[in-house]
This record gives structure tokens, C-alpha cells and sequence, in this order.
């Protein structure tokens, strides 16, 4: 069977937030929270794809690029 992974699924107050939720969180790329889960998952799922091989920007931006934000603007997010 498949699973799914939702945001909670990931880490939460009360389990504690991923590595992922605590980047985006310090840096300031969460503003409105709208679109957070999106970019949570997106970059939950490259780093689980890329098995601690090192990603170029370009690379990172490649895999983000469904993502939409109309709060923060991109930079801080691609920061995390």
C-alpha cells in the first residue's frame, strides 16, 4: 500500500517540528501559513529523495517551483 504524510505528520508542537517546519519557522519564510504545508512537504519529500547528497540551488529551486506564496516572496523560503 501507499501512506500518506501530512505536515502534522512531519513533526508538530506537541512531537516536536522537523528539521524542515524549525527552518522555514526561524527564517522567517512563514507569514500567512496558507501555503507553509506546501512548501513543508515539497521539501520534506526532496530531501527524503536525495538521501544526503548535496543539492545545488538550482536544484532546490527546481523542485519548489509549484509552490506559490504571495506573503513572503520567495527568498526567505529558499533560504530555509
Amino acid at each position: 500500500g501507499l501512506t500518506i504524510t501530512t505536515t502534522e505528520g512531519l513533526g508538530s508542537q506537541t512531537h516536536g517540528f522537523s528539521q524542515v517546519q524549525e527552518a522555514i519557522a526561524e527564517s522567517g519564510g512563514s507569514q500567512c501559513g496558507f501555503c507553509t504545508p506546501g512548501w513543508v512537504g515539497a521539501m520534506s519529500a526532496l530531501l527524503a529523495r536525495s538521501r544526503g547528497k548535496i543539492l545545488t540551488s538550482a536544484a532546490i529551486e527546481r523542485s519548489l517551483d509549484g509552490n506559490l506564496c504571495r506573503c513572503t516572496g520567495y527568498r526567505p523560503i529558499l533560504q530555509a
